[in-house]
């Protein structure tokens, strides 16, 4: 054996077929086992762990989930069913569950009533509702004015009319009303269920809101309330003056270089 001496440490080092003499991991490989043992006896008293344990790599992943779930539901006790319905409710108390179950009983009385023809559908969530002079247009004011909140002044009845005899009236009557200072009137053109496509009256005078004459004049139209005829009356806002046009941004210059300005 030869001794040798390197930086004060001293290791003994023997030949090729002679062992090491100090072991200092030995006494941590007992340790380990010991733990390792220790672990596989909790183990064997787990249920969750038993059923892990017999499953081997030639298992199916279903199988293999099936130990992992149990094995992480290891300890879960059921809940309380009484707690159970309280919290399938949001937490309410009873009085709280008998609230719900009155609305439900309200919201089902309502739609019964619908349904029956007792209570009108709003016009403003049917198909036939109506309202500009756009999509854009306020949203409050249109609200308002669907709502019966302005009184109707002047009422413009279009029944019976061919397309081209209910434009001259159009004319004349918003003609007359503006002159008359009259800011809200009412056009009486009917539902046109008796029209074979769309109903002809009353497309005639949303477009003639929208492109006609007066169409500066249009602040908002929409359709009347249930009691004031519904989809079969258009209500419609004048301004006192009519609204400038709007001219497009950079026409003064195109104006002034095509004058050499």
């Amino acid at each position: 054996m030869e001794k040798r001496r390197d930086n004060g440490f001293e290791d003994y080092v023997t030949d090729s077929t002679d062992t090491l003499k100090e072991r200092p991991f030995l006494d941590l490989k007992r340790k380990l086992e010991s733990k390792e043992r220790e672990h596989l006896g909790q183990a064997a008293n787990d249920p969750s762990c038993r059923v892990a344990s017999r499953f081997s790599e030639k298992d199916s992943e279903e199988d293999r989930e099936t130990a992992l779930f149990l094995k992480a539901m290891r300890g879960v006790r059921p809940l309380n069913k009484e707690r159970c319905s309280s919290i399938l409710i949001g937490g309410r108390t009873a009085g709280s569950r008998q609230l719900v179950n009155e609305e439900g009983q309200e919201v089902l009385r309502q739609l019964k009533e619908l349904v029956e023809g007792a209570r009108p559908i709003p016009v403003s969530q049917t198909p036939e509702y109506v309202q500009g002079p756009d999509d854009t247009s306020e949203n409050e004011l249109v609200s308002r004015l669907h709502n019966g909140a302005f009184a109707i002044q002047a009422y413009c009845e279009l029944h019976g009319l061919d397309s081209l005899m209910a434009l001259e009236r159009c004319e004349a009557f918003t003609r007359r009303a503006i002159m008359e200072g009259k800011r809200c009137v009412a056009f009486i053109h009917g539902r046109g269920l008796s029209s074979k496509s769309a109903p002809v009256l009353k497309e005639l005078v949303r477009n003639w809101l929208k492109r006609g004459a007066f169409r500066r004049y249009v602040m908002a139209f929409s359709s009347a309330p249930i009691w004031d005829g519904g989809a079969g009356v258009t209500y419609v806002l004048f301004r006192s003056r009519p609204m400038k046009r709007k001219r497009p941004k950079g026409l003064r210059h195109r104006l002034w270089n095509r004058n050499g300005i």
